[in-house]
């Protein structure tokens, strides 16, 4: 079954997901349903523990976590050096 739906894609994310597409002659659609699909079937070779949250999002592992803290850092430092 297919399902007809409009989606709003970043600039980027469209002019990547289209390269794609005409790279491997898929149509848009299937190439963005492969990726949102894809992941939570299987291990990807990138390294990345690939999984499915239990509201059926894909969840990644294998990164370096990153605290609140962390985050509210790096922010600070990105602030500081916009005002530099």
């Amino acid at each position: 079954m297919i399902v007809r739906t409009t989606l709003d894609l970043t600039p980027e994310a469209y002019h990547l997901a289209k390269a794609v597409s005409r790279e491997r002659k898929q149509s848009l659609g299937t190439v963005v349903s492969e990726y949102i699909v894809g992941p939570t079937k299987s291990k990807r070779t990138t390294g990345l523990d690939l999984g499915v949250s239990a509201a059926g999002f894909p969840t990644f592992d294998g990164g370096v976590r990153r605290t609140h803290e962390d985050v509210k850092a790096l922010l600070d430092e990105l602030e500081e050096a916009d005002e530099r």
